[in-house]
This record gives C-alpha cells, sequence and structure tokens, in this order.
C-alpha cells in the first residue's frame, strides 16, 4: 500500500516537472521574440535587409517557431509584435 501512495507520488512530481519545462521554453521563446520585435522596430535598415538566415542565427530559439515560414511571413509577425501572435509554440 506505502508503496502504491509513494509510486504516485512520485509520478505526479515527474508529471509537474515535465509541466514547468514545457512552460520554461515557451517563455524562453516569448522573450527571445519580444526581443526580437524591440530590435527590428527600433533598427528599420537592419529590418529591410533582414534574412530568415541573419534571423536564426541572431535567435536561435524562433527557428524552432519559424522553420517553415518565409522571411515575408516572418517580418508580418514581427510588424504584428505580441508574442501571442506567434504561429505556435513548438511542442
Amino acid at each position: 500500500m506505502l508503496e502504491n501512495i509513494l509510486s504516485i507520488i512520485l509520478l505526479v512530481v515527474i508529471a509537474y516537472a515535465v509541466y514547468l519545462q514545457k512552460n520554461l521554453n515557451d517563455e524562453k521563446i516569448r522573450r527571445e521574440w519580444d526581443l526580437a520585435y524591440f530590435y527590428y522596430q527600433t533598427h528599420q535598415q537592419d529590418f529591410d535587409a533582414l534574412t530568415k538566415e541573419y534571423f536564426f542565427e541572431d535567435f536561435p530559439l524562433l527557428k524552432k517557431v519559424f522553420l517553415n515560414s518565409k522571411i515575408e511571413e516572418i517580418k508580418d509577425y514581427l510588424k504584428k509584435g505580441n508574442s501571442d501572435k506567434l504561429p505556435f509554440l513548438p511542442k
């Protein structure tokens, strides 16, 4: 009986740790997105010359989000700005 209770508690703790890790990754992506948005809003010349390769080099966490996107789509999302507007967050 005690072994079953301890097993259940251990599973709950592991599930909670996985949940926290996913949320932490999402928050890192949102912070990097906010940084990219702020940078390209304040550096219009860099925004005009933006390529997918430079974007992924400067913001590697966002590569997971925009891997299959075209540069025009990335620029559209940068114009909108809000991290809630990201196409998806990786799973």
